[in-house]
């Protein structure tokens, strides 16, 4: 079966601290930060292990967000420094939506900071799922589903976990 990864956003490749969260919604977007080692670890998960072809973004957020997201992309340089296509980026407007998304381009592996979307990635059968650095009070209000997750607390244990469950 072929891999076929999905990406969110906010709190994965745009930096989860509250003030870079601040930045980007409440002042200059295209300053709020990338996560550290997002750029290259993407491009060696992308070179090595995906395809550009079979790498996706996938993220929760209104048409107003989205528009932001896109600049942050582009001013960024991120499809140039990740390898990945700008056409396969996906929005849904519920966090629920994003299971809809994964079935319909076989998005078998899916990194993402919200254990409640992991929840709903589960119960769609997507089977390699990524909790990215996590909020220690969303999790708890979402704990069953911890078991069926492997926590991350950076993009270089991302990178070490994927790359190791391919060999």
């Amino acid at each position: 079966m072929k891999k076929v990864l999905g990406v969110d956003v906010g709190g994965v490749i745009i930096a989860s601290r509250q003030g870079d969260r601040d930045t980007f919604f409440n002042g200059n977007h295209l300053e709020a930060a990338a996560s550290p080692y997002v750029f290259e670890g993407l491009r060696k998960l992308v070179d090595e292990v995906f395809g550009e072809e079979h790498a996706h973004i996938v993220s929760m957020c209104g048409p107003r967000t989205q528009q932001k997201t896109r600049e942050w992309l582009e001013y960024h340089n991120f499809f140039e420094k990740t390898n990945m296509r700008r056409g396969n980026v996906h929005f849904c407007l519920e966090r629920k939506d994003k299971a809809d998304i994964c079935r319909a381009y076989g998005i078998t592996t899916f990194i993402d900071d919200k254990l409640e979307v992991h929840r709903y990635l589960y119960e769609a059968g997507i089977p390699d799922l990524y909790l990215f650095n996590p909020d220690p009070i969303e999790v708890e209000q979402f704990q069953p589903y911890l078991q069926h997750v492997q926590q991350v607390n950076d993009w270089q244990e991302v990178v070490e976990k994927i790359i190791k469950s391919t060999k």
